[in-house]
């Protein structure tokens, strides 16, 4: 029953609207709408926010300053908002271990992956991959 739920949520995020972070930005500008696209790419959120400015071209001042103003969050949020997606994925559908995933993601220290893990999902990643293919004994 569990791959049955987690291949349906496949399905679904290969179908669902665009992200929260990016709808309703009929008012933002284009260069933050075109950063936000790509800070979804691992080669822009593996690297941080200063990857973030770097791509939108303006300093990370300015850049959060328009994350809050037109997203109500920081580019640090949205960046591990990106890594935990990712993460998740890898999870799913790799046999990575958390370790090289962690890394995989952008963070520096397993430490920090886990602690971000839990925030976003509230279990661990060991646990959380055991639950989707749903080896709930070990």
């Amino acid at each position: 029953m569990l791959h049955t739920e987690a291949l349906l949520l496949d399905i679904a995020r290969i179908v669902e609207p665009p992200p929260a972070t990016l709808a309703g930005l009929t008012q933002c500008p284009d260069w933050l709408r075109s950063t936000l696209l790509k800070s979804r790419e691992a080669s822009i959120f593996t690297q941080g926010v200063a990857a973030m400015a770097q791509e939108a071209r303006r300093s990370p001042e300015h850049l959060s300053r328009s994350c809050q103003k037109f997203l109500g969050k920081t580019p640090r949020q949205i960046i591990e908002q990106h890594r935990m997606d990712y993460a998740e994925k890898l999870l799913r559908l790799s046999s990575a271990t958390v370790t090289e995933i962690s890394f995989a993601c952008g963070y520096a220290t397993t430490a920090q992956f886990y602690r971000a893990f839990r925030r976003r999902f509230q279990t661990n990643p060991l646990a959380y991959r055991r639950w989707l293919t749903g080896d709930l004994a070990s």
